[in-house]
């Protein structure tokens, strides 16, 4: 609706506006005359004409300007409008009531936010006018047309005068001026035809449903009673229409994406609740959930064997796993304090308490007690009691605490009485020595307890090691599962070591490799398989165990036509020269010599024999 005459122009310059008014210009006058009435286009905003078909004078323009430039703003009403020089963004602050006044010679006071609001300052009988979407129209009559605050961004108005209809609060509206000196002619009813000609269609209808292009953008309500209430979105349903298509929320990027059949959410999902959406179907996860070490809490006692476990479910079961294992252990583990012994360095214990330590056999003494593996023991403790010596069994644990803290733990293999000396020889094993540098030295005292196992045997010597240095005796039965990870199987040297598969040899090692016949007679025994003529996966080389005691046949699929491969005995009689063919060659060689009678068709005649012969050899034909 606004129109702003372009600057410097030449004179005569010419403007045709789309109401078909085309306006003049007069440079030494720096005036716009109305040159012509009807017709012509541009792409200028609508403007209005004087209404009338006779034009008296001249028509100076523009009559009407429309300050907010088609901006939509909101009115609304407030007593105190001067009290604040700012005001929010988008919005007329007013007022006055039509046929009243606020003091003597003011009817109304009104403001609203625009940028520069200067250049609208300083101008004497201006007419201002408020149009809505409802249709209604105020004229404000003022002697000056306002002043700027809040750094030139907010056009203060006093209004002298007051024309037309109360404005509802809250309402959309649009602000025009004019200036009576340079449009004599505007009325008031011409102000009303002009609101006929607002095109409130670029403004989405609040009834009946309506549609937009975006962006749309809702900015903060500065008559909202708060921040969450000043932009938000009320509605029932917010549908994207069709199934192919999607909603999208955000920010910067997509946050939350509604699709047909799923829903996404990108970045972290805040609620309070998660309930089920029908009755007795619980939540379904269908990947993994990574608490990323936060916890689960109030979790149901378990009832399934598939259930989730809370720590009161678990502390009740190890709870009286450990008074069972306690007990347990208390039947199978048994300690017995043998007392003190003293460590010397001498042949051997001469008095009650004394020990010393070698090395295998007893072949030589040491002091390192991680080289001990025989502990020679007087029958008494120092303080003169038996150490029941007689009693300790193999595989028990022999545990000694010396001075500073050390500690040693030997397992017991063997146990003999010296009857003669008065003193035990222990022969002991798997050392464990606590600082690994210590070294027993002589008068040291040492505190012995004796740990016997009962309920089964506990011979280790009799289980295969992981680190492979014993071996095993007797058969292995792995049930039916795989040997992984072998890269070898190792046999002692020897006969009798045989690879076996239901209980029949399958192949025998000694010095040679035997691969054993079949079981039964009438079937096929080792086989090669490879690809044949007849395809991939075929028995290449395989023997056949006939029955009726007939001998074994070796067949044969592969290629026959190198030197070094395999030939059939169907291959040699193919290739092979038969007893016929030579009589055959032989009679033909005497028919061809026989009537000759010099010594140049003899020749003659062999020579055209033989090359017969050769050419049919050729093609395999005799």
């Amino acid at each position: 609706m606004s129109y702003i005459f372009p600057q410097g122009q030449d004179d005569g310059y010419e403007v045709s506006l789309t109401n078909g008014v085309t306006y003049r210009y007069d440079k030494p006058n720096n005036l716009w005359q109305v040159a012509s009435v009807g017709g012509g286009s541009s792409d200028y905003v609508r403007y209005m004409p004087i209404i009338g078909g006779v034009f008296e004078g001249p028509i100076f323009g523009p009559s009407v300007t429309q300050l907010t430039k088609g901006d939509e703003y909101t009115l609304t009403r407030n007593a105190n409008v001067f009290d604040d020089p700012t005001c929010p963004p988008n919005t007329i602050e007013f007022h006055g009531y039509v046929g009243e006044e606020l003091e003597p010679g003011v009817a109304a006071k009104f403001k609203l936010a625009i940028d520069n609001a200067d250049q609208f300052v300083g101008q004497k009988d201006v007419q201002y006018v408020l149009f809505n979407d409802y249709g209604m129209q105020t004229l404000l009559i003022c002697e000056d047309s306002g002043f700027a605050t809040d750094n030139n961004k907010v056009l203060n108005i006093v209004a002298n005068a007051l024309q037309g209809d109360d404005f509802i609060s809250n309402t959309r509206t649009v602000l025009f001026s004019a200036s009576p000196q340079a449009s004599p002619y505007m009325t008031l009813e011409m102000y009303r035809k002009l609101i006929t000609e607002l095109d409130f269609g670029a403004y989405v209808s609040k009834v009946g449903g309506d549609e937009m292009q975006g962006p749309l953008h809702i900015t903060n309500n500065p008559n909202a009673g708060s921040s969450r209430d000043a932009r938000r979105v009320e509605t029932l349903g917010v549908y994207s229409g069709s199934d192919s298509s999607a909603l999208r929320f955000g920010t910067t990027r997509d946050r939350v994406y509604i699709g047909h059949n799923d829903t996404s959410f990108n970045g972290p999902i805040k609620v309070d609740e998660v309930h089920e959406k029908n009755a007795d179907h619980g939540v379904l996860f269908k990947n993994t959930i990574n608490m990323d070490q936060n916890k689960i809490t109030n979790l149901a006692d378990p009832e399934n064997a598939d259930d989730a476990v809370n720590l009161q479910a678990v502390e009740s079961v190890v709870d009286g796993l450990e008074q069972k294992l306690i007990g347990r252990l208390d039947e199978i583990i048994v300690d017995n304090s043998a007392g003190t012994m003293r460590y010397v360095n001498r042949q051997q214990p001469m008095s009650a308490g004394e020990f010393n330590t070698w090395t295998a056999n007893g072949s030589q003494s040491t002091n390192d007690p991680s080289l001990v593996r025989q502990i020679w023991v007087w029958e008494n403790n120092l303080s003169g009691y038996p150490f029941n010596w007689d009693e300790v069994k193999p595989n028990s644990y022999f545990y000694m605490s010396g001075p500073s803290g050390a500690m040693a733990r030997y397992r017991i293999t063997q146990v003999s009485y010296v009857q003669s000396s008065n003193y035990y020889k222990i022969s002991v094993a798997d050392p464990d020595v606590t600082p690994t540098d210590y070294r027993f030295s002589s008068g040291d005292d040492w505190e012995v307890i004796f740990r016997s196992f009962t309920g089964g045997d506990s011979n280790l010597d009799d289980f295969l090691r992981l680190d492979g240095t014993n071996k095993m005796k007797g058969n292995l039965d792995v049930d039916g599962h795989w040997v992984e990870g072998c890269t070898s199987l190792k046999f002692d040297a020897g006969t009798g070591r045989n690879i076996v598969v239901g209980g029949n040899v399958k192949i025998e090692f000694d010095d040679r490799t035997i691969i054993k016949k079949a079981p039964n007679l009438g079937q096929l025994g080792f086989e090669l398989d490879g690809r044949t003529a007849a395809g991939n996966h075929n028995p290449v080389f395989y023997i056949y165990h006939h029955e009726h005691n007939e001998p074994c046949s070796v067949h044969y699929h592969g290629q026959q036509s190198e030197d070094d491969h395999i030939a059939t005995v169907g291959h040699v009689r193919s290739a092979a020269v038969t007893r016929a063919g030579i009589v055959d060659a032989f009679s033909r060689l005497q028919r061809a010599v026989s009537d000759e009678e010099t010594v140049e068709g003899l020749r003659k005649a062999l020579t055209n024999a033989l090359g017969g012969l050769i050419e049919e050899f050729e093609h395999g034909e005799p």
